[in-house]
């Protein structure tokens, strides 16, 4: 998978920092971006508004932050790696324990190693060819697209939308757990060209499910797949538009070319309709 026999694909392989003569040391700042050198081995990093910059080959024991951003770059080694609202990048060939942010997007080079799990509440996870993730992967809102990745436990979400696409490989299942809260977003889950999902899909809340021929998956709970041989999936179904009553003088929300003064309330049903129609409907509301 690396390269080269590289201190991060040692430490990838056996599970571990491997150790080295030099002693680590921890690096923390409040605002500044904190980097290290190639190669080198280095104990914890915290930052809360800065970001933190991991060099090619550099050996870590964790990154942490607030705000800022994570970038892990080609082969190095990192033990878990979490950010709140700043986005998390492993180049090709890396190696992290875990990866985790509640807002931040998660992007995954080629063929890196996740030695646990993979989890975001509303960022997007994007993985890239050769990836391998140990542990689950988790969503409650994010967008959840897997290129040519093997993962060796679960797929959990809740309203995000997955892409299986080709040649990956699920070990787990896929749960997508229903929620209380009223939502007009249809989840789409897509299971691409010879991709495969060994245990059991199940669905709580209805959802798009699009399965390629080429592609297996286990039993099916809660959804009827639609099969498609093409070489993407047909588009979403869209939902019927609710009608529309207006409620003047709270505030200005922009719906296609026009501007309205006051909020939009659905009378209908109690959800926001921009994620699927395209646009700011300000304060939707039941």
């Amino acid at each position: 998978m690396y390269a080269s026999p590289s201190v991060a694909a040692t430490a990838g392989r056996t599970r571990g920092l491997a150790p080295l003569d030099t002693p680590a040391h921890s690096l923390r700042s409040v605002s500044d971006d904190l980097r290290t050198q190639p190669g080198r081995r280095y104990g914890q990093l915290e930052s809360v508004s800065g970001d933190v910059k991991i060099a090619a080959r550099a050996i870590v024991g964790g990154a942490t932050t607030t705000s800022g951003d994570i970038h892990v770059h080609e082969e190095a080694a990192v033990g878990p790696v979490s950010s709140v609202s700043g986005d998390l990048v492993v180049g090709n060939g890396a190696w992290v324990r875990s990866a985790e942010t509640v807002s931040g997007d998660i992007t995954l080079g080629l063929n890196v190693d996740v030695d646990e799990g993979v989890k975001s509440t509303s960022g997007t996870i994007r993985t890239g060819r050769g990836c391998r993730i140990q542990g689950d992967v988790k969503s409650v809102s994010g967008d959840i697209v897997l290129y040519a990745t093997e993962v060796e436990g679960n797929i959990h979400v809740v309203s995000s939308d997955l892409t299986v696409a080709a040649g990956s490989q699920v070990s787990g299942g896929i749960h997508l757990y229903g929620t209380t809260n009223a939502s007009c977003h249809l989840p789409r889950i897509v299971i691409g060209e010879h991709a495969r999902v060994e245990g059991e899909l199940v669905f709580e809340s209805p959802v798009a499910l699009y399965v390629h021929t080429t592609a297996h998956t286990g039993p099916i709970q809660g959804a009827s797949p639609i099969v498609y041989s093409t070489p993407h999936p047909p588009h979403r179904p869209r939902l019927p538009m609710p009608p529309m009553t207006f409620d003047p003088g709270v505030q200005s929300v922009q719906w296609g070319p026009l501007m309205f003064g006051g909020s939009i309330t659905i009378s209908n049903i109690g959800c926001n309709y921009g994620n699927n129609y395209g646009g700011g409907w300000g304060n939707a509301r039941r």
